[in-house]
C-alpha cells in the first residue's frame, strides 16, 4: 500500500516534471525566437550607427571648414574694425578741423564787424575830439587872456597894496607921534576937548587900518583863487595832450584796420575766385539756361493726370493699365523714393519718361554700375590737384532741377538697374535725408567747409552742401537674379515697391512718337496734400492692422510708424479719387509688408500664414497678396 502510495507520488512528481520541462522547452523557444529578433535589431542599429558616424564625420569636417572660415571671417571682421575705427578717428580730426576752422572764421568775421565799428566809432570820436579842441582852445585862449587880465588887475592891487602899507606905516609913526604929543599934552595938563578929538582921529584911522586889512586878505584869497584856476588850465591843457595822443593812437590803430580790412576784402574776392573754379560746372549750368520761371498751368488733379499719362503712353504705343498708373501717381503723394520691380522689357524705365512727359517735367536715366561703392560714386569728388569738384550726371541734375525754369516742375531721376550694386553703401545718404524737413535736406558734396556768395549761394549751402529740390523724385529699377543684390528693410521702409511681373505686352513702345503735354506746377500738386490728408481711411487700414497684428503676436514682426505713414497717404490717395479701394490695399501689402517676413521651418510660422491668408481671402480673394503669401509660405517647406 504505501508503496502504491510511493508509486503514485512519483508519478505525480513525474508529471509535475513533464509540465515544467514543457513550460521551460516553450520559454525557451521564446527566448531564441526574441534572441533572433534582437541580432536583428543589433544588426540594424549597428548599420544605423555606421551610417550616422558617417554623417557625423562628414559634418565635423563641414563644422571644422566653418570654423576655420568663422575665424578668417573674425580676423577679417578685426581688421575692417580697426580701419573703420582709424577712418573715425580721421573724420573726427577732419570735423574738429573743421569746427576750428568755422571758429576761426567766425572770430575773423565777429573782428571784421568790431573793426568796422571801432572804425565808426574812432571817426565820430574824431570830429567830436575836434569840435571838443576847437572850443577847448577857444576857452583857453579866453582863460589866457582872462588870466592876464586879472594879472595886471592883481599887479595894480599889489602896488595899491604897498601904497596903503606904506601909508599905514606912515599913519602909525604919526600915532606914535600924536601919542607922543597926548602924552606930552597930558603932562602939560591939555585941554580935553583937544585930546577927544585926537581919540577920534585914533579911532578913525583904526577903523581904515582894520579895512585895509581885510582888503589886503580879500586880495590873496583872489590870489589863490586865480592859482587855483591856473592849476585847473594847466590839467585841461594836459588832458588835451593826453587826447591828442590818443587821436595820434586811433590814428595808426585806424590805418591798421583799414588794411586788415582791404585784406580780408581781398581774402573774399579770392574765395569768390575759388568758388566759381570749384564749381565751374554748376557756374556753366547757371549761366546756360534762362534765368526767369517759365508760366506753368495749374495741376488738374490726379485723375486728370491718368488720363493725360494714358494718352500720352498710346501715342508712344506703351500699353500700361489705369491700376498701374494710379498706383505710381499714389506712391509719389506718399514718398519721393520709388522702386519699379519686374522683369526686362515691362516698361520700367519707360513708365517715368511717360509720366514726365504727361506732366511736362523732366525725366534723365542714370545707369548704376556694378562698382559703386560709396556716395562718391554716386554724386562725384572734389579734386584736390586742380581744385575742382567733379559733379557727376546724378548731380548735375539735382542742380539743374533748382533753376529758375525747373524748380516749379516735376524732375524725374531714374536709376536703372539700381541694385546692380548695394544700394545701402551708394544711396544711404540720400536715403535718411530724404525723410528730414526742407531746410535740412542738403547733401555734402565733400569735407572742406567753406562758403558761397552770389548765384551760386541760391543753390549751395557752406560751401560744400547741396540742396535737394523738393520737385526731385527718385526711381529705381530692380532685377531680381544672380547679377543682383537684395535690398536691405530700411530700403523698403523708405520705398513704394511697384511690382511690374505681371506688366507684360507684345507692343513695342517708341518714345520718340511721343509728344510732351503742357507743363503743370508742382507747387499745386504739393498744396492738394492737405486736403488728401483729412481723408478717412480707417475702414481701408482694418484689413492691413489685422495682417500686422498676426505678425507682431505670432511672429514678433513689428511694422514701423514710416511704412505705416506712407500706406495710410496711399490709401488716402485712393480714397481722395474714388479709385479701386481693394487694390491700394493689395499693393501695400505686397509692398510693405510681405518683403519684411522672413521664411521660417516651425509650425509656428505655418499657423501665423494659415491666419494671415485667411485675412487676405476674406477681404483681399485672388490678389498679388494671396499669391505672394502663399509663395512664402511654400518657400518656408
Amino acid at each position: 500500500m504505501k508503496l502504491f502510495e510511493q508509486n503514485t507520488e512519483s508519478e505525480d512528481k513525474l508529471t509535475l516534471l513533464r509540465q515544467n520541462y514543457q513550460l521551460l522547452e516553450e520559454k525557451y523557444r521564446d527566448h531564441r525566437k526574441n534572441t533572433v529578433e534582437a541580432k536583428n535589431e543589433l544588426q540594424a542599429l549597428k548599420n544605423q550607427y555606421e551610417s550616422v558616424s558617417e554623417d557625423l564625420a562628414e559634418t565635423t569636417r563641414q563644422l571644422m571648414n566653418e570654423r576655420q572660415q568663422q575665424e578668417r571671417l573674425v580676423e577679417k571682421n578685426t581688421k575692417l574694425k580697426e580701419q573703420l575705427r582709424q577712418q573715425q578717428q580721421v573724420i573726427q580730426e577732419f570735423q574738429d578741423e573743421r569746427e576750428d576752422i568755422q571758429e576761426l572764421r567766425q572770430e575773423l568775421d565777429e573782428e571784421s564787424m568790431e573793426l568796422v565799428a571801432q572804425q565808426k566809432r574812432l571817426a565820430e570820436h574824431q570830429q567830436k575830439q575836434a569840435a571838443f579842441n576847437d572850443a577847448k582852445n577857444n576857452k583857453l585862449m579866453a582863460l589866457i587872456e582872462k588870466i592876464e587880465f586879472e594879472k595886471q588887475e592883481l599887479q595894480s592891487q599889489a602896488r595899491e597894496s604897498q601904497r596903503l602899507e606904506t601909508k599905514v606905516n606912515y599913519l602909525e609913526q604919526s600915532m606914535q607921534q600924536q601919542e607922543a604929543v597926548i602924552a606930552s599934552y597930558i603932562k602939560a595938563n591939555i585941554q580935553w576937548e583937544h585930546l577927544h578929538h585926537i581919540q577920534t582921529q585914533h579911532d578913525e584911522m583904526t577903523r581904515k587900518a582894520a579895512y585895509l586889512e581885510e582888503e589886503n586878505q580879500r586880495l590873496k584869497s583872489t590870489l589863490a583863487t586865480a592859482q587855483e584856476f591856473m592849476e585847473q588850465t594847466t590839467q585841461e591843457a594836459e588832458r588835451a595832450q593826453t587826447a591828442e595822443r590818443q587821436m595820434t593812437f586811433y590814428k595808426v590803430r585806424m590805418q591798421n584796420l583799414e588794411r586788415e580790412i582791404m585784406r580780408y576784402q581781398k581774402r573774399e574776392q579770392e574765395a569768390v575766385s575759388d568758388e566759381s573754379r570749384i564749381f565751374e560746372s554748376f557756374q556753366l549750368l547757371i549761366e546756360q539756361h534762362q534765368k526767369t520761371e517759365d508760366t506753368l498751368l495749374k495741376y488738374p488733379g490726379d485723375s486728370a493726370v491718368v488720363k493725360r499719362i494714358m494718352n500720352v503712353a498710346a501715342q508712344g504705343n506703351y500699353e500700361f493699365s489705369e491700376e498701374i498708373i494710379q498706383a505710381f501717381i499714389a506712391a509719389m503723394r506718399s514718398t519721393r523714393f520709388m522702386i519699379l520691380k519686374g522683369l526686362s522689357g515691362t516698361g520700367k524705365t519707360s513708365l517715368p519718361k511717360i509720366v514726365a512727359h504727361a506732366l511736362g517735367g523732366v525725366c534723365e536715366t542714370i545707369a548704376v554700375q556694378p562698382t559703386w561703392k560709396s556716395k562718391t560714386d554716386l554724386i562725384g569728388f572734389y579734386n584736390h590737384f586742380n581744385d575742382r569738384f567733379m559733379a557727376t550726371q546724378f548731380t548735375e541734375e539735382l542742380f539743374k532741377a533748382q533753376l529758375p525754369e525747373n524748380r516749379d516742375r516735376f524732375y524725374f531721376i531714374v536709376l536703372d538697374e539700381m541694385n546692380l550694386a548695394r544700394v545701402e553703401y551708394y544711396f544711404s545718404d540720400f536715403n535718411s535725408k530724404l525723410e528730414l524737413e526742407q531746410s535740412k535736406q542738403v547733401i555734402e558734396l565733400f569735407d572742406t567747409m567753406g562758403r558761397t556768395t552770389g548765384t551760386l549761394a541760391e543753390y549751395i549751402v557752406d560751401g560744400n552742401k547741396l540742396r535737394i529740390p523738393p520737385n526731385v523724385f527718385f526711381i529705381g529699377t530692380i532685377n531680381e537674379d544672380d547679377s543682383t543684390y537684395t535690398l536691405s528693410d530700411k530700403i523698403y521702409d523708405r520705398a513704394q515697391v511697384l511690382d511690374f511681373q505681371a506688366a507684360l505686352s507684345h507692343k513695342v513702345g517708341n518714345m520718340e512718337a511721343v509728344d510732351s503735354e503742357a507743363s503743370v506746377r508742382f507747387s499745386d500738386f504739393q498744396a492738394q496734400n492737405m486736403a488728401l490728408q483729412k481723408q478717412d481711411v480707417s475702414a481701408m487700414m482694418q484689413p492691413i492692422n489685422e495682417v500686422m497684428k498676426v505678425l507682431s503676436e505670432d511672429l514678433f514682426l513689428e511694422i514701423g510708424n514710416r511704412p505705416r505713414r506712407h500706406m495710410r497717404t496711399f490709401l488716402q490717395t485712393y480714397a481722395q479719387n474714388n479709385w479701386p479701394k481693394v487694390h491700394a490695399r493689395d499693393l501695400q501689402i505686397v509692398s510693405k509688408i510681405v518683403p519684411k517676413i522672413m521664411p521660417s521651418y516651425d509650425e509656428e510660422f505655418e499657423i501665423a500664414m494659415d491666419k494671415i491668408i485667411a485675412i487676405i481671402q476674406r477681404d483681399l480673394p485672388n490678389s498679388q497678396t494671396a499669391k505672394a503669401i502663399s509663395k512664402v509660405k511654400r518657400n518656408a517647406r
